[in-house]
């Protein structure tokens, strides 16, 4: 089987796999963590087999999902942050009222 034969395999097989829903932030935070240990991976094996331009591409990789992955890690903590304020205000609401002298 020829490299491009087992690489159209591979998509059909991926796009079987595919999510048909919408992913959350949490989703996309986990996606985005795996392609760092990916891209660290990469680099590391570059690394051993001396090919110095592996390595650089890896460590660009690495650098850009990294950079994706904090923005998706503040926006998501951001979120857990205003449903955790909206909740509490929530209950606030809900007290009863008390007078003041």
């Amino acid at each position: 089987m020829s490299q491009a034969q087992r690489t159209q395999e591979l998509r059909k097989k991926i796009r079987r796999r595919k999510p048909r829903k919408p992913g959350t932030l949490q989703d996309a935070v986990a996606i985005q963590w795996q392609a760092i240990q990916c891209a660290w991976e990469e680099m590391l094996i570059a690394q051993e087999i001396g090919n110095t331009g592996g390595v650089l591409s890896a460590v660009h990789a690495l650098n850009q999902a990294a950079g994706a992955y904090a923005k998706l890690k503040e926006s998501s903590d951001l979120e857990a942050r205003i449903d955790a304020l909206e909740e509490a205000m929530g209950k606030q609401n809900d007290a009863p009222l008390r007078k003041v002298a």
